[in-house]
């Protein structure tokens, strides 16, 4: 994948004054102008683009990494810059790094697919759901649930406007996703039967 053309790589920071961040996990580069990383690396953030992508500083190697798999240790000012050559990606999140959405009982935070399946198959009854965000696309999101012993996925993309795309509709918020389709069709059964969102997958405290 190409970086932004006619995009100049200096940096926009001259007095070092740096964020310290750090990697809560693993991320490998597949996009030509990013790094690698692993969880617990320490790094300086250099800039920060509007697509949510952080130019890192790990030792004496920079790059790109995606802003979702790094929180700041010590903050500082980065600015959202278009100075990089960034990269750019039909999954890439271009939105705020925080949601008003986190705090909503049934978002799960990041979770791989079988993690959600876990959780689904072990606490959840017939059309119980969780939303997640996904694991392998960046800034995307997933919304599982569990209907008849089985778990159905969908991704949530996240637009270049901000908005949130599933199926064939646009939303402007998650929580809206959420109520629509708990009172219109999600998916149909293998009878043909629609179904739609129950209750949010709800995990007894102890078991946390």
């Amino acid at each position: 994948m190409a970086p932004l053309s006619g995009a100049s790589s200096h940096s926009p920071y001259s007095d070092g004054n740096f964020a310290t961040v750090v990697a809560v996990c693993d991320y490998t580069a597949t996009l030509d102008g990013c790094i690698s990383c692993r969880k617990g690396d320490h790094g300086q953030l250099l800039d920060v683009n509007s697509r949510g992508w952080w130019y890192v500083r790990i030792g004496m190697v920079e790059g790109w990494v995606p802003g979702d798999y790094w929180e700041v240790v010590k903050h500082s000012q980065p600015r959202v810059s278009g100075h990089r050559a960034s990269p750019i990606s039909h999954s890439t999140f271009r939105g705020p790094r925080y949601f008003t959405f986190e705090t909503e009982p049934w978002y799960h935070g990041r979770l791989s697919r079988h993690e959600a399946e876990s959780r689904l198959l072990r606490y959840a009854r017939s059309r119980d759901f969780l939303v997640r965000q996904s694991t392998h696309r960046v800034g995307d999101f997933v919304l599982s649930v569990l209907f008849c012993d089985k778990i159905h996925h969908f991704t949530i993309e996240t637009t270049a406007d901000g908005r949130f795309f599933i199926g064939k509709h646009y939303f402007k918020e998650m929580v809206s996703i959420v109520c629509y389709y708990q009172h219109n069709t999600l998916f149909f059964s293998e009878d043909k039967d629609p179904i739609s969102l129950g209750q949010p997958l709800i995990i007894p405290c102890r078991d946390f």
